[in-house]
Parts: C-alpha cells; structure tokens; sequence
C-alpha cells in the first residue's frame, strides 16, 4: 500500500527542478514565519488579551472588511479596555480608557509621534506627517504649527467664499435655465478648487487649465471600484516601487496626475521665492504661510 502511494507521488528528477522546490519551500516557511509566528510571539510579549489572528492578514477581517467598528465593540467587549490585535504582522494596542489616552496624546505625546507604516509610500506623500519620524517629523511640525493659527486660517476664508459664490451662481443659472447639471461634479469640481487655491496655492487661468488641474487632484481622493484598479491599489500597498513602473503602463493615470500636481506646485513655490526675494506681495493662502515658515 505505501509503494502504491509513492508511485503516485511527483518527485522532482533534475538538479533544476529541485532547487527550484527547495527555494519555494523555503520561501513559503520564511513568509509564514515572517507573516505569523514572529508577529504572534511579538503579541504574546505584550502581556495583553488579543484575539487569535490569522496568517498574513492578522485580525483585520475578523469581523469582515468594512466592519472594523463591529470588531473594535466587540473585542472590548470580550477583551476589557486594554487589549492587543494584529495589523497584518504589525502588533497594534487598542485603549479605551480617556485618562490614559489623555496621558498619551498630551503629557507623553513625545514619545508617541512615530506612526507605523506597513511599507515606504508613494511619493511625494512619503514625507508627509504621517510617514515622516524623528527629528524629520518635528522639523516639519514645527514648521506647520504656526500656519494652523486661527488669525492665519481666517486670511483663507475670502478664497472660499469666491470659490462658493461660483458654485452658487452656477447652481442658480442652472435652475433658472432649467438646465440638468451634475451635482456631484460641481461639488466635486468646488472642493478641488478650495483645496488647489488655498493648500497648493495654484489659481486658475483659464478654464481648460481649471478642468485638467482638478480631475488630476481628484485622483488623490477619488476612490475607484473594478477588478483593475482593485489589483493595483493592492500592488500599491504591497510595492509602491513597482506600482510607480507598472501603472503607467497599464492605462492608470493616478501616476501622471501626481506627478503634474507635483510639478505644478513645485513651480508655484519657485515663484513664490522669487516674489519674496525682490519684495513682491504675495496671495494670503496657506502655501505662502508655510513657505514663510519654513524660511
């Protein structure tokens, strides 16, 4: 019976093929390690409740995908206000105690600024605040703390109001000429422009430029359902250095559109030094406050 069993078996005949096992093998037990067991142990050292995760992906699907608000009443339910879960192979602590988040965010908030982050960003978003750590992240907060001011902030609002009073002229010429008009476009097209003139300090010159400017920032937000671009936001997360080679390729336009923002605004600040240097005014907007923060 055991020779019949063999005879059924495939073992590999050349040297090629063997190695060519021998590294898959070795593969898959360094990624369940990797992905696993080390995360588990890692869990286990923190001396809290957790509940038991699953290979690679953790416990973000305990509850399901779009259920993590379930999950988070259920496990303190279960666990109490201090307990642990695991983020793909990243531990993760969850409090629910205000005393002790007080402590955290305010009193000891300096030991607290590193975010995790499961793997290098695209850029330019790789030197956020979000991605940022150290010495880098409070260089850069200190230089936007002062631009968050409440005086700072109202010197914006005119920018917003003749952004809204566009989006209401528009709406009211629309209903008066009984004309159809998208409304999640325009409110679209009114966020874009809000965020584009006051954060990025780009103004409009003419129409064309208007349009093509806020459907590529619409890329920054705009979330996209389909098989396509389900496999490359997945990529993205996964390698974001592939995901920058490979998109382009396949038809995406998330890459082209990052890359004209970027360049955009990068022109806008080169103007905005050259009108400081030789005492030229500058528009009031969040882009000038910063630049004048960072000196």
């Amino acid at each position: 019976m055991l020779e019949g069993i063999t005879e059924k078996l495939w073992y590999p005949q050349s040297a090629t093929s063997q190695l060519l096992v021998a590294l898959i093998v070795i593969g898959c037990i360094y990624l369940y390690f990797n992905f696993f067991v080390a995360p588990v142990r890692r869990l286990k050292s923190l001396g809290l409740p957790f509940p038991a995760p699953s290979a690679f992906t953790g416990n973000i699907f305990d509850y399901g995908a779009t259920k993590q608000h379930i999950a988070q009443m259920e496990w303190q339910k279960k666990y109490g206000t201090r307990y642990a879960t695991q983020f793909f192979k990243a531990p993760a602590i969850w409090i629910a105690e205000p005393d002790m988040l007080k402590t955290i965010m305010v009193k000891d908030f300096s030991n607290f600024t590193n975010r995790f982050s499961f793997n290098q960003n695209l850029p330019p978003f790789d030197k956020t605040l979000l991605e940022l750590k150290n010495q880098d992240w409070k260089r850069v907060r200190t230089i936007l703390i002062p631009t968050f001011t409440a005086t700072k902030l109202k010197l914006i609002v005119p920018f917003i109001k003749d952004t809204s009073d566009f989006l209401i002229n528009k709406l009211v010429k629309a209903d008066k000429e009984g004309e159809k008009i998208d409304i999640w476009q325009c409110c679209g097209m009114y966020s874009m422009k809000v965020i584009l003139g006051t954060a990025f300090g780009l103004e409009f010159e003419n129409e064309e430029q208007e349009v093509k400017l806020t459907k590529a920032a619409g890329f920054f937000f705009r979330q996209e359902f389909g098989l396509k671009q389900t496999i490359l936001q997945l990529i993205a997360f996964a390698s974001p250095k592939f995901f920058l080679f490979i998109e382009p390729k396949v038809g995406g336009k998330a890459v082209k559109s990052i890359n004209y923002i970027v360049g955009i605004t990068k022109n806008a600040i080169k103007e905005r030094r050259k009108n400081m240097a030789e005492n030229r005014s500058c528009r009031r907007d969040m882009l000038q406050h910063m630049i004048e923060a960072g000196g």
